[in-house]
């Protein structure tokens, strides 16, 4: 299994994103599994999301004000 719980977080930055990265190595359980992926606006812009057999709208480039 490679997902189980899915969870996002907006990171304005490098240097943002090499922080958590610190702290999610400090907190990894010693039985377990954690990915980590780095997407940029535009590559997240081209995801794909399919419902059943139809395809939902292009996704939405966040905003630096928005929290998830």
């Amino acid at each position: 299994m490679s997902q189980f719980s899915v969870y996002a977080k907006l990171l304005l930055g490098r240097d943002k994103s090499d922080a958590l990265l610190a702290r999610v190595r400090k907190a990894l359980p010693e039985y377990g599994k954690v990915h980590i992926m780095s997407f940029t606006d535009k590559q997240y812009s081209g995801i794909l999301t399919f419902y059943g057999t139809k395809q939902d709208n292009a996704q939405k480039t966040p905003s630096q004000f928005e929290m998830f």
